[in-house]
């Protein structure tokens, strides 16, 4: 079976290792993969649709990973079933956001724009430059229109629109006006958009000019060696402003267009809100205007509940991988092999001779 997973992509490769745990919790398994997944793929199907802590954006990448895994297996017919569950998945997403409503991790994660704005206010700019970028970050994502995750990660800071390169993306700020240049971005290849975006927020303009000066250096954002973040480090500091473990830059988007169409409802603003974040008003309408929850509904109540006991269950996970840690400290110490039980219940693999 080793060999068919390595044939899978690295994604795909963590895909088959969340069904795994979840077959092995069900039915505790033996390593007879093979036969159990050509044997017992009803049952399979079956598992997927019910697990009800996966998004059903997970479970439709987990059915196209099946479809995959069977091929190699030279099941064509049930690579053929498992990949129309997938698309069954896909089409009910498609329908879902065409009634515009929010899924369950952005519902969990919703905070009202006003309430955002409530939030920055209290933030402090924080004694550090890791804590100051709490302020910094969540102002660029509510005070002007955002742009997407990568921008902030590459963005480089200059003060002559001369040194703009044409290739990488900048904050141009002088002493009277800031742009964002983007340069480099999903859209850049295929649109003709303006690719300089004038900063108009006077709040935001201080508050960069103010962070500049404080901690003064060539990145928008950069850790504290001056290198580039990853987009998990990023997330983290939303995340800590917020409060919300879940909230991504792509919630705060769809956020900020839900906020502002609520107060503006004209074509040619809306319009002109979707050429400031770089997309199209159709997908601005599409894909991140959303209706906005009221704290009294049903639905809210029941999904925030169902996200704590998410919540516990990472809480577990984290007890699942301190005593994973426990056997392979115990294993290397005593030179022994572990149970077929705990290879399979803790994905231990021996690699040059030592297990991990």
């Amino acid at each position: 079976m080793q060999q068919i997973i390595e044939q899978l992509t690295e994604h795909n490769q963590i895909l088959y290792k969340m069904l795994l745990k979840q077959l092995y919790y069900k039915y505790e398994i033996e390593p007879t993969y093979k036969q159990f997944l050509k044997k017992h793929y009803e049952a399979i199907i079956e598992l997927i649709n019910a697990y009800d802590k996966w998004s059903d954006n997970s479970k439709q990448a987990i059915f196209f990973m099946l479809s995959k895994v069977y091929k190699l297996l030279e099941k064509p017919d049930i690579a053929k079933l498992t990949s129309q569950e997938g698309y069954n998945l896909k089409k009910q997403i498609e329908e879902d956001k065409k009634e515009n409503k929010m899924n369950e991790k952005e519902l969990f994660s919703y905070i009202p724009h006003e309430e955002l704005l409530d939030i920055f206010n209290k933030l402090e700019f924080g004694k550090t430059r890791k804590t100051h970028y709490y302020k910094l970050l969540l102002g660029l994502l509510i005070l002007q229109p955002p742009l997407r995750t990568d921008f902030y990660l590459s963005c480089k800071i200059i003060n002559n629109i001369y040194l703009n390169n044409g290739v990488d993306n900048y904050l141009l700020i002088n002493n009277n006006e800031c742009y964002y240049i983007v340069n480099q971005d999903k859209v850049s290849k295929h649109t003709n958009k303006n690719k300089i975006i004038h900063i108009t927020n006077n709040k935001l303009i201080n508050l960069l000019k103010h962070s500049l000066k404080l901690y003064p250096r060539s990145r928008l954002i950069e850790t504290a060696k001056g290198g580039k973040l990853t987009e998990e480090q990023l997330l983290k500091i939303i995340r800590k402003a917020t409060g919300q473990p879940q909230i991504t830059v792509s919630m705060l988007r769809s956020n900020y267009i839900t906020w502002y169409y609520k107060h503006n409802s004209s074509l040619k603003a809306r319009e002109k809100l979707a050429e400031q974040m770089r997309h199209t008003s159709s997908t601005a309408h599409l894909n991140y205007h959303k209706e906005q929850p009221t704290e009294t509904s049903e639905e809210l109540k029941q999904m925030k509940q169902k996200m704590n006991i998410f919540f516990e269950d990472k809480n577990n996970e984290l007890l699942f991988r301190k005593q994973k840690r426990d056997i392979l400290r115990t294993l290397l110490k005593n030179g022994n092999e572990p149970t077929e039980k705990s290879k399979i219940k803790y994905n231990l693999q021996k690699i040059d001779n030592v297990w991990c």
